[in-house]
C-alpha cells in the first residue's frame, strides 16, 4: 500500500497557540494601561480557479496477476487521457496503490478473488475543463473518482481583501463598545489573525462504463470564501 500524507499541524493547534500568545501580551500590557480585546471578522468570495481530483480504477479478478495486469493496462490509459488534454507531468501524481484478496458467494461456490485498486491525484489549472476531463476518465476506465475540490492557486488577495474586512469590522466594535462605556478608543497594542479558506467537495464511485454514452459531465465551481479572524488588542483613553 502507498499512501501520500500531510505533516501539517492541525490549524486549531496553531490557531490555539496564536490566541496563546495574544492572551500573554494582554496579560503584559494590561498591567500597564487599560485595554479591550475584540475580535474582527472579514470574509472575501472569489472564483475558484482550479480542481483537484482523486481518480483510479480497480479492478477484480480470481487471480492478482490477471486483476493486477487488467488494473495496469487502464490506468496507463487514464494517466494518458488526461495528459492528452494538456494536464502537466507534475500535476498527476500517485495517491494509493492496494491489492487485497475477498471471497464470493456461500458455502461451495464460494471462491477467492483478488481486487486491486490504483488512485491518483490530478490538479486542474483550468476550472473550464473539469467537465471535459472528467467525462474523458470515464471513458478511459476509471471507475472510482472522489473528492472534487475546488480551490484557489493564489489566495493572497482574498487573504487582504477579508484582511481588510476584519480589521475594520474590529475597530467598529471597539468604537461601540468603547462608547457605551463611556470611553475612547486609543492605538493598537496588538493584533494576530487565523485565515480560514473555504472549499467544496463532492465524491463518487462510477460503475464501469455507466457515463460511457452521455454527454460531457456538468461542474457547477460556484465560489469559495475565504475568511479572516482578527484579535486586536486596543487601548482605552478618557
Amino acid at each position: 500500500m502507498v499512501r501520500n500524507t500531510s505533516s501539517n499541524p492541525p490549524s486549531t493547534y496553531v490557531s490555539n497557540m496564536r490566541t496563546a500568545l495574544l492572551l500573554f501580551a494582554t496579560l503584559l500590557l494590561t498591567a500597564h494601561a487599560r485595554t479591550i480585546n475584540v475580535v474582527g471578522e472579514g470574509t472575501s468570495n472569489l472564483p475558484p480557479d482550479q480542481v483537484t481530483l482523486e481518480a483510479g480504477v480497480t479492478t477484480t479478478a480470481k487471480s492478482a496477476v490477471t486483476a493486477l495486469t487488467d488494473n495496469n493496462r487502464k490506468f496507463v490509459r487514464l494517466v494518458a487521457v488526461v495528459k492528452e488534454k494538456g494536464i502537466a507531468d507534475k500535476d498527476v501524481q500517485t495517491s494509493s496503490f492496494d491489492v487485497f484478496q475477498d471471497f464470493r458467494g456461500r458455502g461451495d461456490s464460494r471462491m477467492r478473488v483478488y481486487t486491486v485498486s490504483n488512485q491518483v491525484t490530478i490538479k486542474v489549472r483550468d476550472v473550464a475543463m473539469v467537465g471535459e476531463i472528467l467525462d474523458a476518465l470515464v471513458r478511459a476506465g476509471s471507475n472510482e473518482i472522489y473528492g472534487i475540490t475546488f480551490g484557489l492557486q493564489d489566495s493572497q488577495m482574498g487573504k487582504d481583501t477579508a484582511r481588510k474586512l476584519a480589521v475594520a469590522d474590529a475597530a467598529r466594535k471597539a468604537e461601540l463598545f468603547a462608547k457605551s462605556a463611556g470611553v475612547k478608543v486609543g492605538k493598537v497594542l496588538a493584533i494576530s489573525e487565523t485565515a480560514i479558506a473555504g472549499g467544496s467537495d463532492n465524491g463518487a464511485t462510477l460503475p464501469n462504463g455507466e457515463f460511457a454514452a452521455r454527454e460531457t459531465l456538468s461542474v457547477s465551481p460556484g465560489e469559495l470564501d475565504v475568511e479572516v479572524i482578527v484579535y486586536v488588542l486596543y487601548e482605552l483613553v478618557e
